[in-house]
């Protein structure tokens, strides 16, 4: 009979890493590290939405940042 590898030894999925914060027009900010998805948003929930569909509803690493996040796609 096979044994199955208990959790913690399983190979985990690489986390997204997102910045959250707002810009320079109050607007809030959720980018991912790679430039890759970004969305402008009125509430800091509507952010924390995205962020959790982009990532797969897997718990996503969220970076608050603290002074203006400007919207970038530059990549």
């Amino acid at each position: 009979m096979a044994r199955s590898e208990p959790p913690s030894s399983r190979p985990s999925e690489p986390v997204d890493v997102f910045f959250l914060g707002k810009d320079s027009h109050g607007n809030w900010v959720a980018q991912d590290q790679r430039h890759k998805r970004c969305g402008l948003f009125a509430t800091e929930d509507a952010a924390l939405r995205f962020v959790r569909s982009e990532n797969g509803h897997r718990p996503p690493e969220v970076i608050r940042v603290a002074g203006p996040l400007e919207f970038d796609l530059s990549g």
